[in-house]
C-alpha cells in the first residue's frame, strides 16, 4: 500500500494527490502496475522481493516523471507490512 503525490520541482511542497496515475515496477523481469485510486492511494499485495519503479503515467498515458529524491526500489519481506509512496514531479 501506498500513496503517489505531487511535489514542487524542488520537493520541498507537496501540491496534492497524484490521481488515477499508473506506476509500472519490475519484479523479476517482470511488470507490476500500480494504480491509483482518486485519492492518490494504491492497495496492492506483492510477493517477497525486490520491485523497482520503471515509468509513470497518468490516466491519458502521458508520461511522468519521479521526483530526483524518490526511492528506486523497495523490498518485501514475508510477514512484514510495506509502504511505497511514490513522488512525482507536477508538470
Amino acid at each position: 500500500m501506498g500513496s503517489m503525490a505531487w511535489v514542487d520541482d524542488r520537493e520541498r511542497n507537496t501540491l496534492g494527490d497524484a490521481a488515477n496515475v499508473t506506476v509500472e515496477l519490475e519484479h523479476k523481469g517482470k511488470i507490476v502496475l500500480l494504480v491509483a485510486n482518486d485519492h492518490g492511494d494504491y492497495v496492492k499485495e506483492f510477493p517477497t522481493g525486490t520491485y523497482c519503479l520503471k515509468s509513470a503515467h497518468d490516466a491519458a498515458g502521458k508520461q511522468l516523471r519521479f521526483s530526483p529524491d524518490q526511492y528506486k526500489c523497495f523490498k518485501v519481506r514475508s510477514k512484514k507490512d510495506t509502504r511505497f509512496d511514490v513522488m512525482l514531479l507536477k508538470r
